[in-house]
């Protein structure tokens, strides 16, 4: 990552991972399952809600690729139009019937 990188800690709610759990399992919203779309979703929403000028997550998706992925947490990076990014994520609430959505944690990025 470059100079003037800056770190974003996303504030992550038990309860409200739960819910997004639960919803998952029951079909809604199922990219939740997969490190991409998790991070880029993230990404346009922590940084947009800041000021920051960030791609369209379906255009950022394309944009990023899993560095490393372990069972429980994965690292994803890439480059926007106009930063680079690593985000951290991980699987915070227990599946009942299906498998763990990923949450971000934490995203570092800096202007490209």
């Amino acid at each position: 990552m470059r100079s003037g990188a800056k770190t974003v800690e996303l504030a992550i709610d038990a309860n409200r991972a739960k819910e997004l759990q639960k919803a998952f399992e029951e079909g809604h919203q199922p990219w939740r399952a997969e490190v991409l779309p998790v991070a880029a979703n993230a990404i346009a929403e922590a940084l947009g809600s800041r000021g920051d000028a960030v791609d369209p997550p379906d255009s950022l998706t394309k944009r990023l690729v899993t560095e490393c992925e372990v069972p429980t947490e994965a690292v994803v990076t890439g480059e926007g139009s106009q930063y680079s990014y690593s985000v951290y994520l991980k699987k915070l609430a227990l599946a009942r019937k299906q498998q763990a959505i990923w949450t971000a944690v934490s995203i570092v990025y800096a202007p490209r």
